[in-house]
């Protein structure tokens, strides 16, 4: 089989994005002593502040081990901090802190520099379709997961 010929590897091509995304945010964020793993969470709660851990686990498609260890690390350096739910005192509240707030102008940026890298000399047509095709393969994903995975992620058959 000729180079034209070879078959459209989705699955490497995604793990591509996600390894080359994940060295850009950890050499950008490397300044705040924070991974590119815990950008995501930091994002989430710019925009949901004091959301449950459990909330975040579910918006982010994540198991709670994932969730409490990154709010960990995010509390150890000071850019979260969690409280008890005043009804229930199971439940953990997760807030940023100011030191969150101070970097959030650079988190946004650092966003935008990787976005612009990767639709460098896509045209508006092709971004539509872009969008419409990553919310497809996203929504297909986590439909396949609700229905064949069991709760700690396995495959069940």
């Amino acid at each position: 089989m000729d180079k034209e010929s070879k078959p459209f590897e989705l699955g490497r091509q995604l793990s591509v994005l996600h390894r080359h995304g994940r060295a850009f945010f950890d050499q950008r964020m490397s300044a705040y002593e924070l991974g590119s793993g815990q950008h995501t969470f930091l994002f989430f709660l710019y925009n949901n502040n004091g959301a449950t851990q459990d909330e975040i686990s579910r918006a982010l498609e994540l198991d709670k081990a994932t969730t409490a260890r990154a709010i960990h690390k995010l509390e150890e350096r000071g850019f979260v901090r969690r409280e008890n739910g005043e009804k229930d005192k199971r439940v953990n509240h997760v807030f940023l802190t100011e030191k969150a707030y101070e970097i959030q102008r650079d988190m946004r940026s650092f966003s935008d520099e990787w976005k612009q890298v990767l639709v460098n000399e896509l045209d508006e047509q092709e971004l539509v379709l872009l969008e419409k095709l990553i919310n497809k393969l996203s929504t297909n994903a986590s439909t396949y997961r609700e229905a064949h995975c069991k709760k700690g992620g396995h495959h069940v058959k």
